[in-house]
Formats: C-alpha cells, structure tokens, sequence
C-alpha cells in the first residue's frame, strides 16, 4: 500500500498527494491521496493487507530541495501530538501496529511550504522518479500487498 499526505495549495507540501495521484492514474500500485490528514486512512490502508505501506510526504530534512529519503519511525524526531494531527512517526507506528506492515516514509525535501499552487521543479523531478521506480518494482513484482 502507499499513502500519501500533505496539504495541497501549500506548495511543496502537496508533494505526497501528487505522488499518490500519478500512482493512482498508472494504476500499478494501491495508493491513497490522504491530503493533510493520514491518520483518518488508516482503516483503508489495513484494509489491503499490505507487506509494506510507504508514506510519502514533504519533510524538512535540512537537505537540498528533491531530495529523498527512506526513513523508518525510528529514524523521525518524537514529537508532540497536537489536538488535530498525528506526527508522521505515531501514524508509522500505529500502521505498523495495526497491519503487521513495514511502514517506511518517503521523505521529500521541499524548497517551499508557503502558499501557492503546484510543485516547485526540483520537487516535481523528484515525484515523477519515485512514482517510475515504484511502477517498475510493481511491474516487476518487486512489491505490493498481500495476497496479489
């Protein structure tokens, strides 16, 4: 399975929500546009019994923007949960918990999270290769959920 978040008109931000688009539209993979709220997808991700669960969202790595990195929970900061949204490494960990999945985040450098419509350049690069390397991994049986 694949979830990705973020939050659309907010730049780079929707880095995540256009990956799980254009996975959408390949049709090779399961993927879920979760907007700025994964935690309300988790039904529908344990649903499709999946081996592994990739979330893809932007995240300030301190890198240069496009960059991308593989991260497990383990490897994000524990940080607060607010009254409205999870962190990324609870909502890694509760997929875990709740699907017996590895669940691993792509994280995407952004070069801006200020408001404004679509992916800068760098960004937009980036989510195009990993939506090709996950339909090529998919095609070559390299991944998918259970069961398939």
């Amino acid at each position: 399975g694949r979830a990705g978040g973020g939050a659309p008109g907010r730049g780079d931000d929707a880095a995540g929500c256009v990956l799980a688009r254009l996975l959408q539209g390949r049709g090779a993979v399961a993927a879920l546009d979760c907007g700025d709220r994964p935690e309300d997808y988790t039904c529908d991700v344990a649903r499709e019994e999946p081996a592994t669960v990739l979330v893809a969202d932007a995240l300030d790595m301190g890198a240069r923007p496009g960059d991308v990195a593989l991260l497990e929970a383990d490897d994000l900061p524990e940080s607060a949960m607010d009254t409205h949204r999870a962190s990324l490494r609870t909502l890694m960990e509760y997929l875990e918990y709740r699907t017996g999945a590895r669940v691993l985040l792509v994280g995407i450098q952004p070069s801006s999270l200020a408001g404004g419509e679509g992916l800068s350049p760098e960004v937009a690069r980036s989510v195009e290769a990993i939506a090709a390397v996950l339909t090529a991994a998919r095609a070559t049986g390299e991944g998918g959920a259970r069961g398939s």
